[in-house]
């Protein structure tokens, strides 16, 4: 009896502990209003609804959305100085912004992670970014199982999904979606960048993937290229990346080693008159032969699938695969029901109430 008492005061306490969680709608109306009142470290969990507003962050939180098909924010995120290791998962961000990105990120903030996020960026005629560093830095950016899409398409102003300036990147299970204008350079990765890891990732609809300056380490594996615009390129990055088991059709040519050369449309539908289409376009490997088959089991062999298969390339493929929705994967406790007391013998029966899953 005396364990059990030690134990259940200790979990009382460390429950009393917790970081706060605050729900929209619910607590507050607006996930700016929910960013004012919370402390570092708290949680801003977005149920379904779609919120019109710019946010400007200044502190360290997790902003947990229902899924990128419930939870949707229509304006600009501004992460500024005091939001290093702030997670932002599970939402819809859409926005047209020339010259900028939804999503930006200012000058030595660092640790920030986007996770099964959708990011696009409607505006047209000019560069229209998706997520972009505002200031020099050389913190870490993480993304993964994102959607980034981008209609940006201007010869004189280049659109990068991903703008870096001295960014440590690290992508995985991410599509890049670019708007396959023939006239337009649009590009995946562009800036400076202090190191960059790129693992299962799709290309659609781009002119150049990267368009990267300076040296630094850079790994891209397990990914699929697909759906050029004209004069295509693998575009600027530094000669010593290594670049292994990807796949592409055969223009603009093989790069790196154990590539793959896509005589077929590799994905279960994809239309590239429409290009990608989210909520339509599905990125699954078919069974083609010259497509999708030629991807099955054919990534870097150190790295698995969840059934213990070498990977597939794409999306689908690795130990933490792209999962349709954006269905948030963050396991936490929102609160615990407890018993007041017990006697000797019994069980200690505690309730939770929150999302479990997988964790990262």
């Amino acid at each position: 009896m005396k364990q059990t008492l030690i134990l259940l005061c200790t979990l009382l306490a460390a429950t009393s502990a917790c970081a706060a969680i605050i729900e929209v709608p619910g607590d507050t109306t607006t996930i700016q209003a929910a960013h004012n009142i919370a402390s570092p470290g708290d949680t801003i969990l977005v149920g379904a609804g779609t919120f019109i507003q710019n946010i400007t962050f200044s502190k360290r939180i997790a902003v947990l959305g229902a899924g990128i098909q419930l939870s949707s924010l229509l304006g600009l995120v501004s992460l500024n100085s005091g939001c290093t290791g702030t997670i932002i998962e599970g939402i819809n961000m859409e926005a047209a912004r020339q010259f900028g990105g939804i999503v930006e990120i200012a000058a030595g903030v660092d640790s920030i992670s986007l996770r099964r996020v959708r990011i696009r960026n409607t505006f047209v005629d000019g560069a229209a970014n998706c997520v972009k560093r505002t200031g020099p830095s050389s913190g870490v950016l993480n993304l993964h199982g994102c959607v980034l899409q981008s209609s940006g398409a201007d010869n004189d102003n280049r659109t990068y999904l991903v703008e870096g300036l001295g960014d440590i990147l690290t992508i995985s299970c991410t599509i890049f979606a670019g708007n396959n204008n023939p006239s337009g350079w649009t590009h995946g990765l562009g800036g400076t960048f202090s190191g960059m890891a790129v693992y299962n990732c799709t290309f659609a609809g781009f002119q150049r993937p990267f368009y990267t300056s300076g040296s630094f380490a850079m790994t891209v594996s397990n990914s699929t290229f697909y759906d050029w615009t004209s004069a295509p390129s693998w575009g600027l990055f530094p000669p010593s990346a290594t670049i292994d088991y990807n796949a592409s059709t055969a223009s603009p040519g093989p790069i790196g080693t154990n590539f793959i050369t896509l005589t077929a449309n590799p994905f279960v539908n994809y239309n590239e008159t429409n290009n990608y289409q989210y909520g339509v376009s599905d990125l699954r490997l078919n069974t083609t032969p010259g497509g999708g088959a030629l991807c099955v089991d054919a990534g870097v062999p150190a790295i698995l699938d969840l059934d213990g298969s070498r990977s597939d390339l794409g999306i689908y493929g690795g130990m933490n695969p792209f999962l349709d929705n954006g269905a948030p994967n963050y396991p936490f406790v929102e609160f615990l029901t407890v018993p007041a007391a017990i006697t000797s013998g019994q069980d200690l029966q505690i309730n939770a109430v929150g999302r479990i899953g997988r964790g990262y």
